[in-house]
């Protein structure tokens, strides 16, 4: 979290910036759990929203952080109802 919050005052932009495979930090915090990652990441600008893939991608393989732990963790898991209360469809 540390370095999280020390990007946070040096360059924002990368909170919310995609790596060459399209996921940006939100979806690697869902992919591991971090619930304290995702509530750092959204306050910082990420969206609940945001997809996965690279652009010009096949849009049916797009997925969002929601979905994404609905298919690791299940639907009781924290970090999944977290999401489903705070994403807005």
């Amino acid at each position: 979290m540390r370095v999280l919050e020390m990007l946070a005052k040096v360059k924002p932009e990368a909170l919310v910036e995609k790596d060459a495979n399209g996921w940006a930090p939100i979806h690697i915090a869902v992919q591991h759990g971090r619930l304290d990652v995702i509530k750092f990441l959204l306050e910082h600008g990420a969206s609940t929203k945001d997809t996965t893939g690279p652009p010009g991608g096949i849009k049916t393989l797009e997925r969002i952080p929601l979905e994404i732990s609905v298919q690791l963790w299940g639907y009781e898991h924290e970090v999944t109802k977290y999401l489903w209360d705070n994403t807005k469809f």
